[in-house]
Formats: structure tokens, sequence, C-alpha cells
């Protein structure tokens, strides 16, 4: 027996979102933060309610120059 076919009705993309390994921000298209996944927000050490909302280029760089 081969797996189950899902339809698109039948899944919830939020869970699948939240629940990728990798750090994820969802971007309306004019770069304001709609939402991060739990990597995301593992990773930063920041909680959501603090970055929703915000445009994506007022965010501190957590990037080392060096």
């Amino acid at each position: 027996m081969g797996p189950a076919i899902v339809s698109a009705e039948q899944v919830d993309y939020a869970a699948v979102f939240d629940a990728l390994p990798t750090p994820y921000l969802l971007l309306r298209p004019d770069l304001v933060i709609a939402g991060a996944n739990r990597a995301y927000l593992a990773a930063t050490g920041r909680a959501e309610p603090d970055l929703l909302g915000r445009h994506r280029l007022a965010l501190p760089q957590d990037v080392d120059p060096a």
C-alpha cells in the first residue's frame, strides 16, 4: 500500500512552516514581517510579537562582519 494522498485543503501550512528545522521569516511584499517559525525564534532569541509588523531592514543585523 502506497502513501496516502493529501489534498491541498487538508494541509495545515502554518503547522508545516512552524515545524521546519531551518529558520524562516514570512515577509509581505513590502518586506514587513508577517511571521517567523520556531527555528528562527530559537536561533535569534527573539519573540514573535517583537518582530511582527516590523520592516525586515529595521531589524538589527545579526551577522558578524569579521
